[in-house]
């Protein structure tokens, strides 16, 4: 089977912190150690039992973190198993495996994060990202990603008076469009036809739970809450799926009055023999056998069949991409691609060297099919307070409003 790697970033929904209080959310700018994280950010806990859980399908996991000498012990537990760790080192590196896992069988898996310190004078540990290898379709297919914007027919918001479609900094949404909604019990369904599908949206301040239902599977709960605010990450993620159609059922369980649930696109990724032919933005994704450090690209346009019109198409994708560029406004990121295709690659960066970013690594993914495993992965109270803000995540712009709007214009 095509093999691909996926990205989470500390911030994303699908990754539960806890216990309540115990870990330090740090975003774009908020020190100068920041630019030395992937994407920016981390999240640093100093208190012995602080956990960062996840699950994911898949048959290998790379954990990246920190190591320095203010760093300790720490331990991982993967599907059941323990391991202890010491994440010490006299320089503090950054984006560094802190915990790899290979070889292991395709299926579901679970990993923790644990902080054990025993050393006052070295109680840190700092999660970045996250990333696993999963595989997709038949060992001779091609994959292919498509992008459906919010707006298409393949999303149903209901009620349709409960969804406002000018979310706050709605220009940095994908295509410019998303709904939000502060409704309790408002839903939106969106049917495909794909081996994977990946649904994005904003993580922050204004945001709150959620529930994601894939097809007759149990519902989970995710939470959206986040100390910092983002746009276009990824809010669900399910691998492994059958090429059938799917149905996937997103629902707001605020909790509190005045937070909500917001949608921008999703992702879904095939091959050439599983999508169906559709008004959607459709890229070919390279597998890991076909290229070990090359991701696919995304494109701009419907894919068609001609050799004269995919010309055209390279010729508009390069205007528009010129054209982002002199607006200031990565154009990655406004269509990120998430799937990787080669194995993770970790510079070790000095705090005193020049930082070594992935910063063109777009945000990853979240973990497996509902319908594989019931539980709840709740976002607990990070351990700082600050005044609330918007970044865009590739330009580092702050963005404005912490409310969202009403609803009553989808």
């Amino acid at each position: 089977m095509p093999r691909i790697n996926i990205t989470i970033d500390d911030v994303h929904a699908l990754i539960s912190y806890g216990p309540t209080g115990s870990w330090m959310e740090e975003g774009p700018g908020k020190d100068k150690e920041s630019p030395f994280y992937f994407d920016h950010t981390r999240m640093s806990a100093r208190v012995p039992g602080a956990t960062a859980s996840f699950s994911f399908n898949g048959s290998a996991v790379w954990l990246f973190g920190v190591k320095g000498d203010d760093h300790g012990d720490y331990n991982v537990t993967l599907d059941g198993a323990t391991s202890s760790f010491n994440g010490s080192h006299g320089n503090n590196t950054y984006q560094v495996p802190i915990f790899t896992a290979t070889g292991l069988a395709l299926g579901i898996h679970s990993v923790t994060l644990t902080g054990a310190q025993t050393n006052k004078s070295a109680p840190w540990v700092e999660l970045d990202y996250i990333v696993w290898q999963t595989e997709i379709g038949q060992e001779e297919d091609t994959l292919i990603s498509a992008v459906i914007d919010d707006t298409v027919s393949a999303f149903a918001y209901q009620p349709q008076g409960a969804w406002n479609t000018k979310p706050p900094n709605g220009s940095y949404y994908s295509n410019g469009t998303g709904h939000v909604t502060t409704v309790d019990g408002a839903y939106v369904t969106f049917t495909f036809s794909a081996d994977s599908v990946e649904l994005f949206g904003s993580v922050g301040t204004a945001m709150s739970n959620y529930s994601v239902q894939l097809d007759n599977g149990d519902p989970i709960i995710y939470s959206a809450n986040r100390l910092n605010n983002y746009v276009q990450v990824p809010l669900f993620c399910a691998t492994g799926l059958s090429a059938s159609e799917h149905t996937l059922k997103v629902v707001n369980v605020p909790t509190s009055t005045g937070l909500g649930l917001s949608i921008d696109y999703a992702n879904i990724t095939g091959t050439t023999n599983s999508l169906p032919s559709a008004n959607t933005t459709v890229s070919t994704l390279p597998t890991i056998s076909q290229s070990a450090h090359k991701r696919g690209a995304s494109a701009g346009t419907i894919a068609v069949p001609t050799t004269l019109a995919l010309l055209l198409f390279i010729i508009l994708c390069l205007f528009l991409r010129h054209r982002q560029r002199n607006s200031g406004i990565n154009d990655f990121y406004l269509r990120p691609s998430p799937m990787e295709t080669g194995p993770p690659i970790s510079p070790s960066v000095a705090r005193s060297s020049r930082p070594m970013l992935k910063s063109n690594t777009p945000p990853g993914i979240l973990p497996l099919p509902p319908q594989l495993r019931s539980q709840t992965a709740q976002l607990q109270t990070p351990m700082q307070t600050r005044k609330p803000e918007y970044r865009h995540r590739d330009t580092g712009v702050s963005l404005t409003g912490d409310q969202l709007p009403p609803p009553g214009n989808a």
